[in-house]
C-alpha cells in the first residue's frame, strides 16, 4: 500500500512524498495535516534545506525545511526549524539538531544522524539509516516497507518497524520495538521490550532486561545476561542466557533451550521441546506431548491434565509431578535417580534405570519402575489405587507412612491373587496390585 503526504513548499507550491507502511502513512498524514493547519493560520515559514538559513523564524512561527535534491547532505539549524520534509527521489543525508526535529522522508533513502534532541522520524520506504547521537534524547522511529538500519544506541526510544527486513541495534536506554517484518534486533545494556507479530525475526538480548511478546511464527530469541521474559508464539526457538529466564508458551509448539541461569517454562496448548542446561529448570507442562531433555542440573517438571511429559536426563534428583488430571509421566530414558509424584487423576508413570522414588497421590496410578532399586511411598488416608507392573521382590520396597504397626502383616495375610498378580488392600482403602508377583514378604516393606 502506497499513500502520499503533501506539505506546503513555499511560494504557493507544495511538496509530496510516497509513503508505505500503515504506521508510517498515519504518521506522515498527521504531520502533513498539522503543517497545513499552521500554514492556513499564516504561521509557517518554509525554507529550502539546501539553502543557507539567514535567520531563524520569529517567535510564534513554525519552521519547515524541505529537501528535494537527491544526493544532498544538509544540517538542520540549531534553532527555529523543528520540521523536516525530505521529498528527494534519491539518497540524502541529514544531520539533526541539538533540539530535535520531526522528520518525514519518502522512498528515496535517507541517512539521518540525530543530534542531541528528541526526534520523531518517519521513513516512507526505501533503504534508510537512523543513527542516534552520543547524547540523543527520547526518539520515535517509524519505518516503511523498505529495509532500514536503525542504531538507537542512546536515549529511550520507540521503534515501529514495518514489513521490511530491518537491522535494529539498541543501547543503554529503555527501548520498545514493534516488529512486523523480518528483523534482526540486538539489545544492549538498557531495558528492552519487543513485540514481534510476523515471522523470521532474530532477537538478541544484552545485559539489560528483555521482554519479548512473540505473536508470530518461526522467530528466534537469543537471551543475554539480563533477565528475560518471553511470551511465546508458534514454532519459535528460544535460547535463554546466563540471566534468569521465563517462557510462557501459547498455542504453538516451541523449542526452548535453557542457559546458565534459572529457567521457568510454562507449556501451552501444544507440545513443547525443552532442553536443560547448567541452570535450574522448572517446567510446567501444558496440553499435548511435552519433552524435556535435561542438562547437567536437575529439573522440576509438572504435568498437566491430558498431557504427556517425557524426560530424557542423566542427572540425579529430577522431580516429576502430576496434577489433578489424567497424565503420563515418562522418565524411561532417564538414567539418574529421580522422584515421581502422582496426582488425583488417573496417571501412568514410566521410569528409567535409576533408583527412583514414587509417591502416590489420591488417584489411580500405573507405574513401571524400570531398573534400579525403587521405592514406592503410600501415605495413610490417600486411598490410592496403585498398579506396579515390574515390582522386583527383594530389590524394590514399599514405604507405608502413617499406618499402624500391624498394617504390613495384616495386608499380607489378607492378600488375594488374580491372574497371577498379588493384590494388597490397606486400612485406608488403598489397593496395590503387583503384576506377575505372588510371593510378597514383610521384608519388601518399609514402615
Amino acid at each position: 500500500m502506497v499513500s502520499y503526504a503533501s506539505v506546503p513548499g513555499g511560494a504557493g507550491s507544495s511538496a509530496a512524498v510516497p509513503v508505505t507502511g500503515t504506521r508510517s502513512i498515519q504518521a506522515a498524514q498527521q504531520f502533513a495535516a498539522h503543517l497545513q493547519d499552521v500554514s492556513n493560520a499564516g504561521s509557517l515559514v518554509v525554507q529550502d534545506a539546501t539553502q543557507p538559513v539567514t535567520a531563524a523564524p520569529s517567535a510564534g512561527m513554525t519552521g519547515l525545511l524541505v529537501l528535494s535534491k537527491p544526493g544532498a547532505s544538509v544540517t538542520v539549524p540549531a534553532a527555529g526549524f523543528g520540521y523536516f520534509f525530505d521529498s528527494a527521489a534519491g539518497p540524502t543525508t541529514v544531520q539533526g539538531s541539538a533540539l530535535g526535529i520531526q522528520l518525514v522522508a519518502g522512498t528515496g533513502g535517507t541517512s539521518y544522524f540525530a543530534g542531541g534532541g528528541s526526534d520523531s522520524v518517519t521513513f516512507g520506504g526505501g533503504a534508510n539509516l537512523y543513527q542516534s547521537g552520543a547524547a540523543s534524547g527520547n526518539s520515535t522511529v517509524q519505518s516503511g516497507t523498505g529495509n532500514d538500519t536503525i542504531y538507537a544506541t542512546s536515549g529511550n526510544n520507540f521503534i515501529a518497524a514495518d514489513t521490511g527486513s530491518n537491522l535494529i541495534e539498541l543501547g543503554k536506554g529503555n527501548n520498545v520495538v514493534v516488529s512486523t517484518g523480518q528483523d534482526v534486533i540486538a539489545a544492549s545494556t538498557g531495558a528492552t521490550t519487543v513485540g514481534a507479530s510476523t515471522s523470521g525475526d532474530a532477537i538478541f538480548g544484552g545485559s539489560g532486561s528483555m521482554l519479548v511478546s512473540d505473536g508470530g511464527t518461526g522467530n528466534v530469541v537469543v537471551a543475554g545476561s539480563g533477565t528475560t521474559q518471553i511470551f511465546a508464539g508458534a514454532s519459535s526457538t528460544y535460547y535463554l542466557g546466563s540471566g534468569s529466564g521465563l517462557v510462557v508458551a501459547g498455542t504453538g509448539s516451541d523449542i526452548t533451550v535453557a542457559g546458565k541461569g534459572a529457567a521457568l517454562v510454562y507449556g501451552g496448548s501444544a507440545g513443547q521441546l525443552v532442553f536443560g542446561n547448567s541452570g535450574s529448570l522448572t517446567f510446567v507442562g501444558g496440553a499435548g506431548s511435552n519433552t524435556v531433555v535435561g542438562g547437567t542440573s536437575s529439573g522440576t517438571l509438572f504435568g498437566s491434565s491430558g498431557g504427556t511429559l517425557n524426560l530424557f536426563s542423566q542427572a540425579n534428583g529430577n522431580l516429576l509431578v502430576a496434577g489433578s488430571g489424567n497424565e503420563t509421566l515418562i522418565g524411561a530414558s532417564a538414567s539418574g535417580s529421580n522422584s515421581y509424584f502422582s496426582g488425583s487423576g488417573s496417571d501412568v508413570i514410566l521410569a528409567g534405570a535409576g533408583n527412583d522414588a514414587f509417591t502416590m497421590g489420591t488417584g489411580s496410578t500405573t507405574v513401571t519402575g524400570g531398573g534400579g532399586a525403587n521405592l514406592y511411598i503410600l501415605a495413610d488416608g490417600a486411598a490410592s489405587k496403585l498398579v506396579i507392573t515390574d515390582f522386583h521382590v527383594g530389590l524394590d520396597k514399599l514405604a507405608l507412612e502413617g499406618f499402624g504397626a500391624g498394617e504390613v502383616a495384616t495386608a499380607i495375610a489378607k492378600a488375594t491373587t488374580s491372574g497371577g498378580s498379588e493384590i494388597l488392600s490397606l486400612s485406608d482403602k488403598t489397593q496395590i496390585t503387583f503384576v506377575g508377583v505372588t510371593t510378597l514378604h514383610s521384608t519388601d516393606f518399609v514402615q
